[in-house]
């Protein structure tokens, strides 16, 4: 017999609080239960920096889009285009152009280009580089080491090991759809947050007395 799909964490909160914050809350709450996930899915909210550090931290392995680079939505260039060695800096250009050099400091990461060599790039207007206000050689390309550690996983959310994991994910959207609907957490007319609190819980343990049934049948 296959287990059924339990719920195993509420929280609710007010619409104006951002759902990304609240993931040291709920690893908090399912410690206390014994309910540790190895493997944690989430939706892009959930994959900042912050947050994969800390899944990490408590020995989670949080699988979650770390969302595309605004600069994508423009049609711009971004780091993803670019490639990088270990360490974050940049190897070549989108168009195989190495940098003159790089540096590494703690806030910024820079490769510095030959700018006449940019100037005739086809690509310059959608480029990320920067002409040095002090230097007319140099084009430069400055950004943190946040950034560089986003780029891996940017890349590794297209390949086929991603995809096989995190498709699990979409299983969720079927209970939530249960939750509105089937338990009508979708018209609730409940005023203030204890209340809607206490409904919310005994609306999702009501969804997992009906699975922990539909299996046992």
């Amino acid at each position: 017999m296959r287990p059924p799909d339990l719920i195993t964490q509420v929280a609710v909160h007010k619409m104006t609080a951002h759902d990304g914050h609240r993931l040291p809350d709920a690893l908090d709450d399912l410690a206390k239960q014994s309910l540790t996930p190895e493997v944690l899915l989430g939706d892009s909210h959930y994959g900042s920096a912050d947050n994969m550090a800390l899944a990490e931290e408590r020995e989670v392995n949080l699988v979650a889009p770390a969302g595309r680079a605004k600069e994508q939505s423009s049609g711009r260039l971004t780091l993803e285009d670019f490639s990088l060695d270990d360490g974050g800096l940049v190897l070549r250009c989108p168009n195989g152009i190495e940098p003159v050099s790089t540096s590494a400091a703690t806030a910024k990461l820079q490769a510095r280009f030959d700018l006449p060599t940019c100037r005739t790039c086809p690509d310059m207007q959608r480029c990320p580089m920067q002409a040095a206000k002090h230097d007319g050689q140099f084009a430069r390309f400055q950004y943190t080491p946040t950034r560089a550690e986003n780029q891996k996983w940017r890349l590794y959310e297209r390949g086929d090991a991603f995809r096989e994991i995190y498709r699990w994910r979409a299983g969720i959207e079927g209970t939530m759809s249960r939750l509105k609907y089937q338990m009508n957490l979708a018209k609730l007319r409940i005023r203030g947050m204890p209340a809607m609190r206490y409904t919310v819980h005994m609306r999702a343990l009501g969804l997992n007395i009906r699975r922990c049934a539909t299996a046992a049948a």
